[in-house]
């Protein structure tokens, strides 16, 4: 199981579906949510660190803004 994931992604569909994933493979650990990458700014990063002693693993992208519509500001 995993332990703390941190997921940032703008689509509800998105969320919903690691949301989903994560209630049907009993994850125990801590799932943080966050819709715009806006508020993981530097102070929310060293809040999430400090409560989770770090990260064994950080994974990211930029958005494809030809491909997700609900990227286009």
């Amino acid at each position: 199981p995993l332990k703390n994931v941190v997921s940032v992604e703008i689509s509800e569909v998105n969320r919903n579906i690691v949301r989903s994933w994560w209630e049907q493979t009993n994850q125990k650990g801590n799932l943080i949510d966050l819709a715009d990458v806006q508020q993981l700014n530097g102070d929310r990063l060293e809040q999430l660190m400090n409560s989770f002693g770090g990260f064994d693993l950080v994974v990211g992208g930029s958005p494809c803004n030809n491909l997700a519509g609900s990227n286009r500001h």
